[in-house]
């Protein structure tokens, strides 16, 4: 796993890090974000009155080389979905599958958290864009913002803001 020589630096707390990131994976075999296996060891070394933290970085490393040995395994899932982008990564056993329960409900969960669009939220965006296509101005003022730019970058449609600005 790692060089020796003068060129490689094994500590003990590198070997108790690498130790506890085993421990968890074995005892939990899915882990759904490295930041919790970063704050394991925290808590851990907090325990023990170590007074510096553990950053990204470092735990980062280290899963780099447990991947490259086949101590663990790292998947990293994307989910897209309503103009979104959601980057999920799991830290897993070597026996668990992309088709493993565990995976599919954090899967679940997440795309859960993605926003939901409704018939009803269609409808509404349909009829707001009925309304905002050919604006009628109630009044005209230079010194209001432009409501329909405000409520494009709202809703994020495509409308075009033109130099005019409106009072709806």
């Amino acid at each position: 796993m790692y060089q020796e020589g003068p060129a490689s630096l094994v500590t003990t707390r590198l070997i108790k890090r690498v130790q506890m990131i085993i421990k968890a994976v074995n005892t939990f075999k899915v882990i759904h974000d490295p930041h919790k296996l970063q704050r394991l060891i925290y808590e851990e070394e907090e325990k023990e009155g170590h007074k510096y933290v553990v950053d990204r970085r470092s735990v980062a490393r280290i899963l780099d080389k447990l991947v490259a040995d086949g101590l663990v395994r790292i998947m990293k899932i994307k989910l897209e979905g309503y103009g979104r982008l959601k980057m999920l990564q799991f830290i897993v056993h070597p026996s668990v599958t992309a088709e493993d329960s565990l995976i599919k409900s954090a899967i679940e969960q997440a795309k859960m958290k993605l926003p939901i669009i409704t018939k009803e939220s269609i409808k509404r965006e349909n009829r707001l864009m009925k309304h905002l296509g050919s604006p009628t101005p109630t009044s005209f003022d230079l010194g209001t913002y432009n409501s329909v730019c405000t409520i494009q970058k709202m809703l994020k449609f495509p409308i075009s803001c033109g130099t005019v600005q409106y009072t709806v």
